[in-house]
């Protein structure tokens, strides 16, 4: 739940930076068109409910960070982890100014922000473009990581990923130059504007001097004991001359200067305050006694009690896999317990959904979401690919969700046929086939993904729409099923009967990557939508057709129904009954 929470907080402050960016980079064109998209972007955000749907969510992903910050028993974590974690931090001490200067002074003042007194503002303020700058890039590198980190196993994300690369630099880069541009043209300017000194009010103590009610009017800062340097009822002004001050204006100056002076002390006590917390309580846990964890090769770790498997195994340098960084995104941290299952706290939660999607075992856990509490003799299931960078080589698991359309053929009765001949006679039939099955996937556009001595399965979809994938699967089964015929043909008089098959097809979301080991690596599928398609194969041979392929397929091929039989049944690792059509003739099929 505190995942999700944290994912939406963080796209709403997205759909807040990106177009604030964007209208940034409009300053390459024109002042004017920067102040004019402003308008619009201003009126939008400054709505009673976008206002605090977007302080909402940037008090709640501050204190989600707190509370991450606080639950972790370990520093040690991917570098991409740490990175977003330091970046986060850094974005309040470098946006407390900036937001109390352009929004806070809206509210108590009524001044209407604008490109020209706020860049102008920040221009002639000491080290303002310098931290400008650096919020830009710290608020985009922060985002960047968020959203890539979420989206990279998005199949569209994968596919586009030069165009967001592209993107991803040109629009920090447009923004900053669009800033630049303006600032230069406005620093030379003489006379501040309202919004400039309200800005500059919240960057700098000025001193006692404000300005008119024609000019502007700052000095938020330097209000108290000297604040009326004549008869307590004004301000000198720079003739020497006693003015009359605006009491409201007064009491807002005050307001904003007190607010802007707490929110630096609250952000670094807060975070201060968890970090001591968080000393507490691991030094509590050093004082429990310590968790055993028995791993292979005779490996033993010690373990503070109450920590995650994978913060374990993190701070004793054990690499364990965890693709999604242990945020319970994946289940590439997926271990079997051996010993202490029946001691552990069943999964619940995000864990459950986790491991159920993938439909493991009950002695399968999450080692990011398995709290140690007592000794435990366990094995790791996923190779060890701790990073992004390590997927994508060969070997790794560069994975993506993707839909497709899986097949799974089986040659029937193979063991039959080596008995009855030659080892050699049987590898010449067998690659005849493979040969015939290979060119029918050619032939409609399939993708070998795996082989199984005797059978292949093929992914269809990787490239083109959905709906096309499950067409092209239905005619590559024509058409292996038409080659096998040529085989049968050609082979007649060494074959004592023909060579069947049974063919499975079935549809749906799958992980879709590279896989397999260093020296031979295979694009091929993971999920349940490829265990489904195996099993309907399997069905074939018990349902006496040579083709079983799922309802939903056919549906969403288009395929004609009429005179198909449609039936439900049962497959193993499935509680419910799933809709299939029985094709006895495959050829007649009509798309």
């Amino acid at each position: 739940m505190l995942h999700r929470i944290r994912l939406y907080s963080g796209l709403i402050m997205a759909a807040f930076v990106i177009p604030h960016l964007l209208n940034h980079s409009l300053g390459l064109v024109s002042q004017s068109l920067m102040e004019s998209s402003l308008t619009y972007f201003i009126g939008f955000w400054h709505h009673p409910v976008p206002t605090w749907l977007l302080y909402g969510a940037v008090l709640t992903h501050f204190l989600l960070a707190l509370w991450s910050l606080y639950n972790r028993t370990t520093l040690r974590m991917p570098w991409w982890q740490l990175s977003q974690l330091i970046l986060g931090l850094s974005i309040p001490p470098l946006i407390l100014v900036h937001v109390t200067g352009a929004r806070l002074s809206h509210e108590l003042f009524g001044t209407l922000p604008s490109y020209e007194g706020v860049i102008q503002a920040i221009w002639n303020s000491e080290f303002g473009v310098l931290r400008q700058t650096a919020l830009v890039l710290v608020v985009w590198l922060h985002l960047l990581i968020g959203l890539h980190y979420w989206l990279r196993l998005k199949p569209d994300y994968r596919r586009w990923i030069a165009c967001w690369q592209l993107l991803a630099t040109l629009v920090p880069l447009m923004a900053l130059l669009g800033f630049y541009r303006v600032g230069l043209t406005l620093a030379d300017q003489a006379e501040p504007t309202t919004t400039q000194a309200v800005y500059e009010s919240s960057v700098n103590r000025l001193d006692n001097t404000g300005y008119d009610d024609d000019g502007g009017y700052g000095g938020y800062g330097g209000y108290g004991d000297d604040t009326a340097q004549g008869s307590g009822a004004g301000r000198l002004d720079g003739d020497g001359v006693e003015t009359p001050i605006d009491p409201d204006k007064l009491r807002a100056e005050q307001t904003l200067a007190q607010v802007r002076d707490i929110l630096p002390v609250l952000f670094w006590g807060s975070l201060a305050v968890t970090l001591l917390l968080r000393g507490l309580r691991l030094g509590w846990s050093i004082r429990q006694a310590r968790v055993r964890v028995r791993l292979p090769a005779q490996t033993l770790l010690k373990a503070r009690h109450g920590q995650t498997l994978l913060e374990a195994l993190r701070e004793a340098g054990i690499e364990h896999s965890s693709v999604c960084g242990g945020r319970g995104r994946c289940t590439t941290c997926r271990v079997r317990v051996m010993e202490g299952l029946d001691q552990l706290a069943p999964a619940d939660g995000l864990e459950r959904a986790a491991l159920d999607g993938v439909q493991a075992d009950r002695d399968v856990r999450l080692a990011c979401q398995l709290r140690l509490t007592n000794d435990l003799s366990l094995v790791p299931l996923i190779p060890y690919q701790q990073r992004f960078a390590y997927l994508r080589k060969p070997g790794g698991v560069e994975g993506i969700e993707q839909r497709v359309t899986v097949l799974f053929i089986d040659l029937r009765g193979s063991t039959a046929l080596a008995e009855a001949r030659l080892p050699y006679d049987v590898v010449f039939i067998l690659n005849q086939f493979f040969a015939e099955m290979a060119t029918a996937l050619e032939e409609t556009d399939g993708h070998y993904a795996q082989f199984n001595g005797d059978g292949l399965m093929a992914l269809y979809g990787l490239v083109g729409d959905f709906e096309q994938g499950c067409r092209q699967a239905i005619r590559g089964a024509q058409r292996m099923l038409h080659r096998l015929d040529g085989i049968n043909q050609r082979l007649k008089v060494e074959l004592q009967q023909p060579l069947r098959v049974g063919i499975g097809i079935h549809s749906g979301e799958a992980i879709v990557g590279t896989m397999g080991p260093p020296s031979a690596p295979i694009r091929s599928a993971l999920g349940d939508t490829v265990n489904t398609a195996a099993r309907l194969e399997g069905q074939t041979k018990n349902l006496g057709v040579p083709l079983v392929l799922s309802r939903f397929s056919a549906d969403v091929a288009g395929l004609a129904m009429e005179g198909l039989e449609q039936r439900q049944i049962p497959l193993r690792g499935r509680d419910q009954l799933l809709d299939v059509i029985l094709v006895k003739e495959p050829a007649r099929l009509a798309l």
